[in-house]
């Protein structure tokens, strides 16, 4: 299955702005993101790679990523890349109004 390249993907850290928190996980938290000179807004996902190398998740988010490369539907969000600091592993992807899914599936 062909990948979905990201226009996050060749980008560092020190190229994105961030913006206000969208929620919190396990490994880290969401917030709004974007090109340093872009107007466009994404989710930046933003998890610890140290917490995740010390919980053994390693797989788990090479997993997401590789399923978040491959997805292209027009009912999933949209993937925009991965990019990496040396304390932070960042997925970016669509910004969709409304919530955190899981907030719809308690209610």
């Amino acid at each position: 299955m062909p990948k979905n390249e990201g226009i996050f993907d060749k980008l560092k850290a020190e190229d994105v702005c961030f913006g206000d928190s969208l929620g919190e996980g396990a490994f880290g938290n969401v917030k709004v993101g974007w090109m340093k000179g872009k107007k466009d807004k994404y989710a930046i996902k933003t998890m610890k790679k140290a917490e995740i190398i010390n919980s053994k998740h390693v797989d788990h988010i090479e997993n997401e990523k590789n399923i978040l490369e491959r997805v292209i539907h027009p009912f999933a969000l949209s993937y925009d890349g991965f990019f990496q600091d040396n304390r932070y592993i960042y997925f970016a992807t669509e910004l969709l109004p409304g919530g955190d899914l899981f907030t719809y599936h308690r209610g």
